[in-house]
């Protein structure tokens, strides 16, 4: 008994010692020290055979790729080690990919960063047989890629394409009229890059007879321009920026044929302004070509033939909104491919199928059937991959009663049949291996960190590869409060979901503050099952100071069908400002809530919310932070503001009823407002022109400006530094 007595105290004593030594949390340990950041598996890529995968890791500081296989994990092979140049200096891996066959790698080093996905890398050749390694080059540059034969590799150098024969050694332009500002061969420009997602903009044909590219013509887009600090008289960053109702550039599409050494043109048959995808199907010769009104309310796919440079439509559709930019999955038989589309209202996917792709019409393309049938309010996040030999198609799901939640389905197309798979609770992102064999799953839920796992097809669990448990150690050394989902209605009956952390020992007799985030663009979330990493730990910390923080999903955010998320089509910003101050609101009548201690924050389209909130619920709000904001719909590129403003000429009232500069006047709480001068995505021009207003109303504020920094406002100290500011601000004014 004494003995046991004795265990008890000793365990209390070694549990308050543990959390003693947690200590607190601070934004110290979240910002600088990385207590709270998560692991991931680094380069992790499936092999051709679908049986094994390379993973580039670090052993005794030395980095290696080597290669396992799936089912056992076991170490089959060691690909390389500690590269060296030529010098014997090792070279720091940040990126590769094998060649088809296999044999060589392509590693990339030396990155620098040029907007959200581009950047300009050195790159090498790595023979595995040979143990030698060769630069490609001698300067930066972008988009390096193996041909499919492993002869070439191509990139794209002062927006021209360039091949490296990799058996000569010989450099050959396939262009020669790139030109900054002017003309782009191969790379996007600016506004394809941040809002269609496309970061190569050339392909090889899967027999390396043909290399299909994009010809950016952006002399007539008008140039934006920033400073950049640090010397004695500040630089102008200068580029090509199309804003809502401006002119884009002029998009052509080009054959470059490498026996003969020359490029034609595509003969597109259908007028079009946007052509966000390119894919070279299972047919030899025969690219596909998607195509996009300005509007973007109709989409249709050609399919091209790079012998005779002739292209016809297969498939078009017409939305009265707007319609989103998916890959399509061809089949390897040649017989057919896989689409996403909401033509039925929820996202769904399609199995077209068709016998010969050089005479395929309009009307075989209207033939498409859906694979989820009888599956009312499913509606497809993701389409993961297709398998070829059993014909089924695997996708990422949600049903829009429970948004915030993931599931797995995978439907037989010659069967009919649509089954789940049971992968991990959570949200997150899932990677098939060749021919799917095996999946890949990056998933975290609320109470849990993300979890890098092997599933066989079945989705059978076959081992994880990272699961981020001492992390989740840490975490529960510093008790953690847990975060909860609810629901309520709006103004017009519409039930919306959210999530709310509350303070540790929470009392429902106590009145608390509450912060509420704010993103609320269309299709996007932020009321899911998942770990909210750095943010999530920063709340936490306010939890710690009594703060309940609250984020709830307004109208025309995502994956709640397509009549929830384009209810905000053409009047951005009304609605969703409703749901946030009805959230509020809401909040308030609940007796734990302190109502006239409520505030928002948010960042990019956030920003544009909470300061649309601070104006329009001034009786609600009693302070905001925007970070990064938009303040009129007209500052921003054309691509995303037309898609869901429509033109500023035909939509102008709408545009500026919606903007904070016009509501500035409203505005009575506290507000900071913060903003990188170098953002090449949401312009510092937002920022100056709403300060502007406020200055004319007498409005007071708060201003935090980042120079030289974009719109993620990070390197160095600077992230800490902001929200140690914001921090500071909520403590102060909440």
């Amino acid at each position: 008994m004494k003995r046991s007595i004795l265990l008890v105290a000793i365990s209390i004593v070694v549990f308050h010692i543990s959390n003693l030594y947690a200590g607190e949390i601070t934004l110290e340990k979240i910002f600088l020290k990385g207590t709270f950041s998560q692991k991931y598996v680094s380069g992790l890529k499936s092999m051709q055979d679908g049986w094994h995968y390379t993973m580039l890791e670090s052993v005794n500081n030395v980095q290696q790729i080597n290669k396992y296989d799936y089912e056992e994990g076991k170490l089959k092979a060691n690909l390389l080690s500690d590269l060296k140049d030529k010098n014997g200096t090792s070279i720091r891996i940040e990126s590769y990919e094998l060649s088809m066959d296999e044999q060589k790698i392509l590693i990339s080093t030396n990155s620098e960063h040029i907007y959200r996905h581009s950047r300009r890398s050195e790159y090498y050749v790595y023979d595995i047989g040979k143990k030698s390694v060769v630069q490609i080059g001698k300067d930066k540059f972008q988009l390096a890629q193996f041909s499919p034969d492993g002869n070439y590799v191509s990139f794209v150098r002062e927006n021209n394409i360039f091949m490296y024969n990799l058996s000569s050694g010989k450099e050959q332009a396939v262009t020669t009229d790139g030109k900054m500002n002017e003309i782009i061969n191969g790379a996007p420009d600016w506004v394809y890059e941040e809002e269609f997602t496309l970061v190569r903009a050339y392909q090889w044909s899967r027999d390396s007879k043909y290399l299909a590219y994009y010809k950016f013509n952006e002399s007539q887009v008008k140039e934006f321009s920033f400073p950049m600090y640090g010397t004695l008289y500040p630089v102008n960053y200068v580029y090509k920026y199309p804003k809502a109702g401006e002119d884009n550039s002029v998009v052509e599409i080009y054959m470059y044929n490498l026996s003969q050494n020359s490029s034609s043109k595509v003969k597109i048959s259908d007028p079009y302004e946007y052509v966000p995808r390119i894919q070279w199907t299972y047919t030899p010769n025969i690219l596909s070509i998607q195509l996009m009104n300005r509007l973007q309310n109709y989409n249709s796919i050609e399919f091209a033939n790079a012998e005779t440079g002739e292209s016809h439509s297969i498939y078009e559709e017409y939305s009265n909104t707007y319609q989103e930019v998916n890959d399509l999955i061809f089949l390897k038989d040649g017989m057919g491919f896989l689409r996403m589309s909401e033509e039925s209202g929820f996202n769904n996917v399609y199995y077209h199928e068709y016998r010969d792709l050089t005479v395929m019409t309009s009307a075989d393309g209207t033939k498409g059937r859906p694979l989820l049938i009888n599956k009312p309010g499913i509606t497809v996040t993701s389409l993961i991959g297709y398998h070829d030999e059993s014909m089924t198609a695997y996708m990422q799901v949600t049903d829009v009663n429970k948004p915030q939640e993931r599931k797995y389905l995978r439907a037989r197309i010659q069967e009919n049949v649509v089954e789940q798979v049971n992968l991990p609770e959570g949200s997150g992102s899932v990677e098939g291996s060749e021919s799917l064999r095996y999946m890949i799953s990056y998933i975290s839920n609320v109470n849990h960190a993300m979890t890098v796992s092997i599933h066989n097809s079945e989705g059978d669990l076959v081992r994880n590869l990272e699961d981020n448990q001492a992390l989740m150690d840490t975490v529960n050394k510093y008790n953690f409060s847990t975060k909860e989902f609810f629901k309520f209605n709006n103004r017009n009956g519409d039930e919306l979901v959210g999530w709310m952390i509350k303070p540790k020992g929470f009392k429902p007799t106590i009145k608390y503050p509450v912060l509420m985030y704010v993103y609320g663009g269309p299709g996007s979330q932020t009321a899911t099952n998942s770990w909210g990493g750095s943010n999530d730990a920063w709340y936490q910390y306010l939890a710690a100071k009594g703060y309940i923080i609250v984020s709830v999903d307004n109208r025309g955010t995502g994956n709640r069908g397509k009549t929830f998320r384009d209810c905000t089509y053409g009047q951005l910003g009304k609605l969703e400002s409703e749901d946030q101050i009805d959230a509020a609101k809401y909040l308030a009548s609940q007796e734990y809530v302190d109502g006239s201690r409520i505030g928002i924050w948010g960042w990019s389209y956030g920003g544009y919310m909470s300061t649309l909130c601070l104006a329009k619920g001034n009786d609600v709000f009693k302070m905001a932070i925007a970070v990064a904001p938009v303040t009129n719909w007209r500052y921003y590129d054309s691509i995303y503001t037309e898609r869901y403003m429509g033109l500023p000429s035909k939509n102008g009232e709408s545009y500026d009823e919606n903007s904070p500069i016009n509501h500035v006047g409203d505005i009575k709480g506290k507000f900071l407002l913060i903003h990188g001068m170098a953002d090449d995505n949401v312009h510092f021009q937002n920022t100056a022109e709403l300060i502007e207003a406020m200055v004319q109303k007498n409005v007071d504020f708060d201003l935090g400006i980042y120079p030289n920094k974009n719109h993620g406002i990070y390197g160095g100290n600077t992230r800490y530094h902001l929200y140690n500011k914001m921090n500071n601000f909520i403590l102060e004014n909440l």
